[in-house]
């Protein structure tokens, strides 16, 4: 119910596509709603770009897995996928950063 009332929105152009869809898949995950519901309630989520690309490509989306595939490549530039390889590649441990903190850090940018 709270994801009709203040869903998580996602609207395509500049927002972070992986972001959003592992905060909406956690959400769906702490309330146990299965993958054929999730997409009748991801179109609460969606606005503009975004709402007008899931309209116009619904029929296709089969599985809620398809439907991440397609979000993604549909709203993921290239140039996205090798920004996190160029912050790791020139990141390094801070003076008072915390080898526990440091490795934490550098997991983020691996994923």
């Amino acid at each position: 119910e709270n994801l009709i009332k203040n869903p998580k929105v996602f609207k395509g152009g500049k927002g972070d596509v992986k972001k959003w869809i592992e905060e909406i898949e956690h959400l769906f995950e702490v309330a146990h709603i299965p993958d054929p519901i999730r997409l009748d309630l991801i179109s609460y989520s969606l606005r503009d770009d975004a709402r007008e690309w899931f309209r116009n490509n619904r029929s296709s989306f089969s599985s809620w897995n398809i439907f991440v595939d397609e979000l993604k490549r549909a709203f993921t530039s290239s140039f996205i996928g090798e920004l996190p390889f160029k912050k790791l590649e020139s990141y390094s441990q801070g003076t008072n950063q915390s080898i526990r903190n440091y490795f934490n850090e550098v997991l983020k940018l691996c994923k």
